[in-house]
Order: C-alpha cells, then structure tokens, then sequence
C-alpha cells in the first residue's frame, strides 16, 4: 500500500518540477550524477546567458562561447547602449550583460523513503566566486575522489537559508561512506549538450522589445542565485519606443547591407562571366592563331617541296642540255689525222748527243765575268786563266 503512495509522489514531484531541481529551503541531500558520456569528462555543462532582457526580465542565451569568440546579436546591442553614453541606456546595458551558468544533472534523496529520485536537471549560477555553481566545481574538481562516480561517490549535503536578496548557501558536505546510484536512474541520463539552452537571435529581439514568438523555445529556468525582486520600472515606455525605434533602423541597416550584399555578388557574377567571355576569346584566338601558323607552316613546306621540285626538274634540264651541246660538239669536230709514229728509243750503248746550248758559262777574265760567245760547230773549252 505504501509503495504505490511513495511513487505517486514522485511522479508528482517530476511532473511538477517538470524534471528540474531546485533547492528548497532548509537541508537538501543531492547526488551529482556522471556525465553520461563517460567519467573521463566533467559531469557539467557551462555556457553564457544575458538576465534581466527588456521589460519582463527574462533569460535568453547568449550566442558567444565563454572565451568571447562567437557572435550574438544582443551582446552587439549591448555594446551600442554603453557607447551611447545615455546613463539609462548603460544601466540596461549593465544588467543585460552576459554571465556564466552551469547545468548538472543530480538525484535527491526522499526523506520519507531514504531512496534517490531522479535524474533532474540543475541550473546554478556560476558567474561569480561566491556563486554556488563554482562552490560545486570547487568540490567536484578536488583531487582523490569522484564524487560523481555511480558506485564510489558521495552524497552531498546543502543548505539553503533566507529569501531574495537575502539568500545564501552552505558549503557542500558529502557522506562519510560511498553509496550506490540505482540502474534505472542511470538509464535515465541525458546528453549535457541537449540541456544547454540554444541560441537565438530572434528570440534575443522579442525579449527585448517585449514581444511573444510565434514559436518560442521558452524562458530559461531561474538558476540558483540570489533571488533579485523584478523591477519593472527600469525598462519605461520610452526605453521601449527607443528600443523600437532603434530595431527598425537596424532592421533597415540589415536590408541595406543585404541588398548591398546581393549587388555585390550580381557584380562578382558579372565580373566572372565577363572574364569567362575574355578566357574564351582568349582561347579562340590562340586557338585561330595556332590554325594560322599550322596553315602557314604547312604553305612554307608546300612552298619548300615545290621550290625542290623545280630545283629537280632545272638540274634535269641542265643535264639534258649539257647532253644535247656534247652531241653538237661530236657532230661539228673535223677528224683527227693520226699522228706519225714516234722515233725508235736510243739505246743503251749509244750515248746520247749533247745539245749545244746558245749561252755558254761566263768567263772570269781579270776579276771580271762576262758572256763566252760559242761559235757553231765547236764545243765550249776551258776558260783561260790569266797569268
């Protein structure tokens, strides 16, 4: 009988917390849950959100990691009231500006049953040094125990006192001894990466200016913080109408830069066709070019061939001419008379006899030379010598 009442509340309380915890005041005994990735990686989830966004206060997520890279359409917002150097405007900017939350999934101990229910989803605040969420990393971080281990982690024991502004928190205490997390609270886990909040830059513009989407991922649940009175002064009439006003110039910026945008490509396409055009022509022209020269060089080797040829065809007439004057000579010669028969060789006895020569040698007379005249018929003789 008991059973069945025991689970009836936890379904209720499920149903009611729609799955998320929230400390409650007085003692609360929670169980960190591992991730369900793995042990080796952190049981949390840490992103930036933006508080207090236009005149209903409410939570959006913001679009850039915790290192500052990334794009969000309300940190550049922001960044345009605090240049404005309106007073009104940078204190909206003031409370606007982007701070850490953490997400952790955690099981609570039932004090009437002594058993664990969950898995439930906590949002902590983890912006400042004081916050809750960075007491709880603070624990989880230590060295020598898992606390978020399913079979030798720990139970922890947190206190919540007092209300609003007035609400602190007590430092995390875990069990003495190690206790076990059901099965069926660990088949329960879900990815971290699905419990972090999404970005949104239009639902970032409707909490703004005040204004309901027409699909609407819903408000960021309150995290555990200080609970701060919602002051809907801060956010007049005509910071809205401001707002407004400021959105519709933005809106008209973007459509500027979007159609600027669209003229700048139509020019690239231009740009591009037009060069495709000139490669084109380009490539025709070397093409024709490459015709020509192939046609010309063709022309030169016909000319070349026929230049041999008629080169070929002059040599054969230069011969057959050469034949024809060979054949007018032979026909125009008058006939060679023999000649006499040639005189009988002298023969070896016989000495053969001297020819005279018409100069005799000079003859020395007194120091002098001078010509010997030899007459006819007798033969030079020795020169005198002068006594």
């Amino acid at each position: 009988m008991s059973d069945w009442k025991a689970q009836t509340r936890e379904n209720v309380k499920k149903r009611q917390s729609g799955g998320r915890f929230k400390l409650a005041e007085g003692d609360n005994i929670i169980r960190v849950l591992p991730n369900p990735v793995g042990l080796q990686y952190p049981p949390f989830a840490e992103y930036l959100i933006h508080r207090d966004v236009g005149p209903d206060h409410r939570i959006v997520r913001c679009g850039k990691k915790l290192d500052g890279s990334g794009k969000c359409w309300l940190c550049d917002q922001i960044a345009k009231m605090n240049a404005s150097g309106n007073a009104r405007k940078m204190q909206l900017a003031a409370q606007m500006a982007p701070k850490e939350e953490m997400v952790v999934q955690v099981a609570v101990l039932d004090e009437r049953t002594g058993k664990l229910q969950g898995p439930m989803v906590w949002t902590l605040n983890s912006s400042g040094g004081r916050s809750i969420g960075i007491k709880l990393q603070t624990l989880l971080a230590k060295e020598g125990r898992s606390y978020e281990h399913p079979t030798k982690g720990r139970n922890l024991l947190v206190t919540r006192t007092g209300t609003g502004l007035q609400t602190q928190y007590s430092a995390f205490e875990p069990d003495e001894e190690p206790s076990k997390v059901p099965e069926s609270i660990l088949q329960g886990l879900k990815p971290l990466e699905t419990l972090v909040p999404k970005y949104n830059a239009e639902e970032q513009k409707a909490a703004l200016y005040g204004r309901k989407l027409e699909e609407e991922s819903g408000d960021l649940i309150e995290d555990e913080e200080e609970e701060k009175p919602k002051k809907k002064g801060k956010f007049s009439d005509e910071d809205e109408e401001e707002l407004e006003d400021e959105e519709e110039e933005s809106e008209e910026e973007s459509e500027d830069e979007d159609e600027e945008e669209s003229e700048d490509e139509d020019e690239e396409e231009e740009s591009e066709d037009e060069d495709e055009e000139e490669s084109e022509d380009e490539d025709e022209d070397e093409e024709e070019e490459s015709e020509d020269e192939d046609e010309e060089e063709s022309e030169d080797e016909e000319e070349d061939e026929d230049e041999d040829e008629e080169e070929s065809e002059d040599e054969e007439e230069d011969e057959d001419e050469d034949e024809d004057e060979d054949e007018d000579e032979d026909e125009d010669e008058v006939p060679v008379r023999k000649p006499a028969p040639p005189k009988p060789a002298p023969s070896k006895s016989t000495p053969p006899k001297p020819v005279p020569s018409k100069t005799a040698p000079a003859k020395k007379v007194a120091g002098k030379v001078g010509p010997i005249v030899v007459k006819p018929g007798k033969a030079p003789g020795k020169p005198k010598q002068g006594k």
